[in-house]
């Protein structure tokens, strides 16, 4: 026996339209698993996974066959500042929280993972974290960006036109990790549920 999904695999980065808000969503097959075992292996799965204790696990009912997670997770890598008299590689961090729901139906589940929020961090640069909504990274327009460079370096053509560079930089490398981090967690709970204990055949 095979757990299937339908679409194979979580769609590709996106955002909705209608609430502005990341959002991947899958619906899966589970055999003739009853709705309550399913559940109660994606519990195990989120505190196998995560070590995800009262503080991640933020709802579960078995009467509802829904529960929501909080995970967490890190991406990271070196961007290109403007500064004097030249461009610094400069290491940032960044640290995503979200909510994943979970809910389920006798033979199949849904996943949905949404409000991914960024915090990010710049090494040796003395800046504070930002704290901010993942699309404003990840969906970012160029209004925006040339927005922001302005900002940072008022007076200053090359620069922003530098910064504006480092943005876009900085939002095709974001793009790419966090798509295959979620795809990554799709894949670990459907693979935990697919691969359960004889008892659950």
């Amino acid at each position: 026996l095979y757990a299937v999904s339908f679409p194979l695999i979580a769609q590709k980065l996106q955002i909705d339209s209608v609430t502005n808000d990341i959002s991947y969503e899958e619906v899966v097959h589970a055999d003739s698993l009853p709705a309550v075992d399913i559940l109660r292996l994606a519990k195990k799965w989120a505190v196998v996974g995560f070590g995800a204790g009262k503080d991640m696990i933020d709802y579960y009912d078995e009467n509802e066959k829904m529960m929501i997670i909080k995970p967490i997770f890190k991406l990271s890598g070196f961007l290109e500042m403007p500064a004097w008299p030249s461009k610094i590689k400069v290491f940032t961090n960044y640290t995503v929280n979200h909510r994943l729901e979970i809910e389920t139906k006798d033979g199949r589940y849904r996943i949905f993972s949404h409000g991914f929020i960024i915090t990010k961090r710049m090494s040796t640069t003395g800046l504070p974290d930002m704290e901010l909504p993942a699309q404003n990274i990840l969906f970012a327009e160029e209004k925006n960006l040339k927005i922001g460079a302005a900002t940072a370096y008022p007076n200053n053509t090359k620069k922003q036109e530098e910064m504006i560079e480092t943005m876009k930089a900085e939002k095709k490398m974001l793009q790419d990790q966090f798509d295959i981090q979620i795809r990554e967690e799709f894949s670990s709970l459907k693979e935990y549920i697919r691969k359960r204990p004889k008892k659950y055949w």
